[in-house]
């Protein structure tokens, strides 16, 4: 199964950075939890494309929102 859209433009997101946005980086981390929440983006499947994500800094954020936000969105 491939990516959604909207999960393609996550991940062209983690590869730009903060920099890439015109918004704070923290805003995006909570879109990525109300858009799981709302079923529009897969975590897993996201997970799955990050795993052999080439772009090392898309990955190391990738596991950074996993942590951090992700976790309280999901404890809430």
């Amino acid at each position: 199964m491939g990516l959604r859209p909207t999960e393609v433009a996550v991940l062209e997101i983690l590869r730009d950075g903060p920099t890439g946005l015109e918004f704070d980086w923290s805003r995006f981390e909570d879109a990525i939890g109300d858009l799981s929440d709302r079923d529009i983006i897969r975590l897993d499947s996201l997970d799955r494309a990050l795993t052999d994500e080439p772009h090392r800094e898309a990955r190391a954020r990738w596991q950074k929102l996993l942590r951090e936000p992700l976790m309280s969105v999901a404890e809430s």
